[in-house]
C-alpha cells in the first residue's frame, strides 16, 4: 500500500461565530469542533463614528452596538449626534466624545478528516464513525486495499 498525505483543507467561512447546530456563540480566540470539523472565530472591533457630544461622554467614552445595526448607526439613523474625526476629537474634552463601534466576526471551520482519493476500483472509501477517518478496504474481501491511494486533509 502507498499513501501520498497533502495538507490542502476542507475548510468553509462565515461572518458569524455562533454555531447553528448548537446556538452557542462563541468569542473572540474561542475554538471548538463539531463533528470532524475545528473551527475558530476571530472578533475585531471597527470603529463606526465618533460622535461629538453634551452629556453622554460623561458616563462613557465609547458604545459597541451589534454588526446587525451597523450601517444604521454609521449613517446616524440609529444614535444620530455630531459626527466629527479624529483630529477634531483630540481638540475637545474628553467628556464630549464618545467612541462608536461594532464587534465584526469570522468563523471558520476545516476539516480534520483526511479523504481518500484515487480509490482504486477494486476498493472503496467507507468512513469509520465515530473516528473522524476512512478506512480504505477491497470491495470483495473487506481486506485493506493493495491498490495506491492518496488522503487529502488537514494536518
Amino acid at each position: 500500500m502507498s499513501v501520498l498525505v497533502t495538507t490542502n483543507a476542507q475548510c468553509m467561512a462565515s461572518m458569524s461565530c455562533k454555531d447553528d447546530v448548537t446556538g452557542v456563540h462563541y468569542n473572540d480566540g474561542d475554538k471548538w469542533s463539531r463533528g470532524c470539523m475545528d473551527c475558530s472565530c476571530s472578533q475585531t472591533k471597527r470603529l463606526l463614528k465618533i460622535c461629538h457630544t453634551m452629556f453622554l461622554g460623561y458616563f462613557t467614552p465609547e458604545l459597541v452596538f451589534p454588526n446587525t445595526i451597523a450601517e444604521q448607526v454609521m449613517s446616524n439613523t440609529i444614535l444620530p449626534c455630531k459626527i466629527i474625526d479624529e483630529a477634531k476629537a483630540a481638540t475637545l474634552p474628553s467628556q464630549r466624545v464618545v467612541r462608536i463601534y461594532t464587534n465584526d466576526e469570522f468563523s471558520s471551520c476545516c476539516s480534520s478528516l483526511f479523504t481518500p482519493v484515487g480509490v482504486h476500483e477494486d476498493c472503496v472509501a467507507n468512513m469509520v464513525e465515530g473516528e473522524c477517518r476512512y478506512e480504505v478496504v477491497n470491495v470483495e474481501t473487506g481486506a485493506e486495499c493493495e491498490h495506491p491511494y492518496g488522503m487529502i486533509g488537514k494536518k
